[in-house]
Formats: C-alpha cells, structure tokens, sequence
C-alpha cells in the first residue's frame, strides 16, 4: 500500500524471508519500523499535545501501512471513516499552515 514492505520489492525481503508464527522475519520488522513512531505519536494526541509539528500525514500513512500489513479490509475501513484527511487540508487554526 504505502510501503515497500507491503509490495516485496528488491528493496524489501518480503517474498524471501523466513516464516516464524506465521508471519515473515520481514514483515515483522517492517512492523516495528512503523510501529515505534506511531506510539510515540499517539502518546502526543492522547496527552493533547500539539501534533501539526510532528509530521501528521505521514504518520497517518505509516498507521494506513500498519493496518494493510495486517487485513487490507482494515486499511479500507480507516481511509473510509477517519477524518485526517479534511483535518490536514485545514491546517491548524492558529498559523494558517497547510499540509
């Protein structure tokens, strides 16, 4: 989706990795690789910090990559219901930024 982990492209070594549990070697650290920002970046919103200076819209793909890696039916139901995209193109109120 948003990923080289999700295509298994040369630069990914998706198709060719070990399976443990099911799910690849590969796939796993492609995970945590998106994982660990998304926890610091929901940690920020859950303590109402400011978060336009923390990089939102690529945040918001690295959660869309997370769900596609694990059901693209979960992908879809968040572009469908999350509202981040409006949010984003209004910017904050305050500075008039635009993202």
């Amino acid at each position: 989706m948003h990923s080289d982990c999700t295509r298994g492209t040369p630069q990914s070594p998706v198709r060719s990795s070990v399976h443990i549990d099911g799910r690849s070697r590969a796939k796993k650290r492609c995970l945590v690789r998106y994982l660990e920002p998304l926890t610091s970046f929901r940690n920020r919103v859950a303590h109402h910090d400011p978060i336009f200076n923390r990089q939102p819209k690529e945040m918001y793909e690295g959660l869309l990559t997370v769900a596609s890696l694990l059901s693209e039916d979960l992908a879809q139901w968040i572009q469908h219901h999350a509202r981040i995209r409006s949010v984003l193109s209004d910017g904050p109120i305050t500075t008039g930024i635009k993202f």
